[in-house]
């Protein structure tokens, strides 16, 4: 209901405002979408990763910020989620770069089936003790809602 009410960009900074209260991890955000109308499915994808990579901060990191970002590009927006927490050893549980599996750790498996419904791309950057980095890549017309139909 809160995207339906606010739509895609106010639900991501009302996400972001009450993961800083919980947990008191700074949230510094970049979003911009201009005035994309997102499909309801892709607002709804965007919204559930945004949320699984916050959770994982807050479960698995032992962050004290976290870089949120949205923006397009001409072809693609972009979802970024960066963490200054202890990252993890890029090995084969993790991957990294498009080839990560991940399946088994963080519970991200949601978060790549979502990327790939809307023919998105996932890529995990981390090292040990130097962070994590979440980034979600989308084609624009597969996210966008056709604006000459209501």
């Amino acid at each position: 209901m809160l995207l339906d009410d606010l739509g895609l960009a106010p639900a991501i900074e009302w996400l972001a405002n009450d993961f800083t209260s919980r947990y008191g991890i700074a949230v510094e955000r970049s979003i911009e979408a201009g005035d994309a109308v997102f499909t309801k499915d892709a607002a709804t994808a965007l919204f559930r990763i945004v949320q699984e990579a916050l959770n994982n901060v807050a479960r698995h990191a032992d962050a004290s910020a976290v870089d949120l970002s949205l923006h397009a590009s001409s072809q693609h927006y972009v979802l970024r989620i960066a963490d200054n927490g202890r990252g993890a050893e890029p090995d084969a549980s993790i991957g990294t770069g498009e080839q990560a599996d991940l399946d088994r750790p963080f519970g991200l498996i949601g978060v790549r089936e979502r990327a790939h419904m809307l023919g998105g791309s996932v890529r995990i950057d981390t090292t040990r003790n130097q962070g994590f980095a979440l980034t979600v890549t989308f084609p624009l017309q597969t996210v966008q809602q056709d604006q000459t139909h209501p």
